[in-house]
């Protein structure tokens, strides 16, 4: 029969330590990509706002400048230079 090989109590200590130390990481590292999924979604949600908002906006000037000309607005006060 052959000797059997044990661990001090200190050195399983240290294995079950690094385990913990690598399960606690790879629990992280899935919340920090959960949070890069959800932060994508919300980018791809306000690209598309600007988009509309951009669409919005040249819709606006092409229909003031056929009614107004070509000017800059004074936002304060509506006059068009």
């Amino acid at each position: 029969m052959s000797e059997v090989k044990q661990l001090t109590t200190e050195e399983l200590e240290a294995v079950k330590s690094i385990k913990q130390e690598y399960s606690n990481l790879i629990i992280a590292l899935g919340e920090i990509e959960l949070s890069i999924s959800n932060l994508n979604k919300d980018k791809q949600y306000y690209l598309e706002i600007n988009k509309q908002l951009s669409e919005k906006e040249a819709e606006l000037v092409k229909t003031l400048n056929e009614k107004y000309g070509t000017g800059t607005i004074n936002i304060e006060t509506g006059v068009i230079d």
